[in-house]
């Protein structure tokens, strides 16, 4: 092989080795493969779901780009085209079955080169032919092809790893400033309830003190409002502390738990309030308390905003997957009205959708004014819960 090809030959395979974008790493490939058959033009068609479309080109000036890009290969209607994708090796065709901006571009005659790996064809390199290539050089082509075809591959894995990356990155932080939130709320609850009831008896004792002796009876009705307020706050702590993890939680499981949730909120809000569940499987604790979160939440925002009379909790098992679902006859709103809905401290319907996508699942919400509000949860079931059913 001449030092040239065998330069040419090096730097298509440093094209090939370098992190790229699919477009770019294509474009160089074409451009040393054409050099290496020594040809001016050489195109890439990338198979699609049903045609090959032009994915990069060298030689051919932008307007020439943008009328085959606008000129798929269908190989439906060219039944060499067909035949050569079944191939490993490059082939010589006659373009006549082309179309005509392929022809154009191409001439007469074209070499293509499959791109694959594994077995997969994932499209052609095409070059304009004379016939004359010398077997050595289409060998040196064929072993590209199916390097493009793995580098393709590789740059495709690289994106989705790079997705989950960022979408791992988001979550992450999502749930960090749902926590911080739920910290910032646990405070303002602490704050505005606990601390104000225990200043106030704090002041009480102190009157309580001046007046045990010169007037006993004005010192035990202080007392008395002392020990009421104590028991505010003994029901504030326990609040408090519910909030924060649900003993039901731990000690029974998410069913009763959601049922206590229920039965909580029907005595503070009186908002008649029902579970409706199937029997259920124990799954594992980071599940149980992202659905009791979701469902608590929800209750919340109820509570505040939807002026319902009727409101149900509804948890189904259907074959792989649980869906959890929350309905109330209240007033509803617009979810295209998006001033309020997007609003996560007001609706908290962004924390909800990040629990439910930690579980791999989703989170919808449906409803129009006067015809109340459902959220409906879905998430896939644990391997190990799977494995029990």
């Amino acid at each position: 092989m001449a030092t040239s090809s065998l330069g040419r030959v090096t730097r298509i395979f440093s094209a090939l080795a370098q992190s790229q974008k699919p477009g770019t790493l294509l474009g160089r490939v074409a451009a040393e493969l054409g050099r290496l058959l020594e040809q001016p033009l050489a195109l890439v068609a990338l198979s699609a779901p049903a045609h090959y479309v032009l994915a990069a080109a060298t030689g051919v000036t932008i307007s020439r780009r943008l009328q085959l890009r606008h000129t798929p290969l269908d190989p439906g209607r060219i039944p060499t085209l067909a035949a050569a994708a079944t191939r490993n090796g490059p082939v010589r065709i006659e373009t006549a079955e082309l179309p005509y901006r392929w022809r154009e571009a191409l001439g007469p005659l074209t070499v293509l080169v499959p791109i694959w790996s594994r077995d997969r064809r994932g499209g052609f390199f095409l070059l304009p032919s004379q016939g004359t290539e010398r077997e050595e050089l289409l060998l040196i082509a064929e072993a590209l092809g199916y390097q493009t075809g793995i580098a393709l591959e590789n740059a495709e894995l690289l994106r989705r790893v790079t997705q989950k990356e960022q979408a791992l990155r988001s979550m992450v932080r999502s749930q960090m400033e749902a926590q911080e939130e739920e910290r910032q709320r646990v405070a303002g609850d602490i704050h505005d309830g606990l601390t104000q009831q225990l200043v106030g008896i704090w002041y009480r004792v102190h009157a309580c003190e001046r007046l045990i002796e010169a007037e006993p009876a004005a010192a035990r009705e202080e007392l008395a409002v002392i020990k009421a307020r104590i028991d505010e706050s003994l029901v504030e702590a326990r609040n408090a502390l519910y909030n924060l993890r649900p003993s039901t939680l731990d000690d029974l499981g998410l069913l009763p738990a959601l049922h206590s949730l229920c039965a909580r909120f029907q005595e503070e809000s009186g908002v008649h309030a029902r579970l409706v569940a199937e029997t259920l499987q124990e799954l594992p604790d980071h599940y149980e308390i992202a659905l009791y979160r979701i469902v608590q939440e929800a209750l919340n925002n109820a509570r505040k905003h939807a002026q319902a009379s009727n409101l149900s909790v509804l948890v189904r098992k259907r074959g792989e997957r649980l869906t959890v679902e929350i309905r109330d006859d209240g007033r509803g709103f617009n979810p295209r009205s998006q001033r309020r809905y997007r609003n996560a401290a007001h609706f908290g319907v962004a924390g909800m959708k990040e629990r439910a996508k930690l579980l791999g699942g989703t989170l919808a919400v449906r409803s129009s004014p006067g015809h109340g509000t459902s959220i409906r949860v879905i998430i896939p079931l644990p391997l190990e819960v799977r494995a029990l059913a």
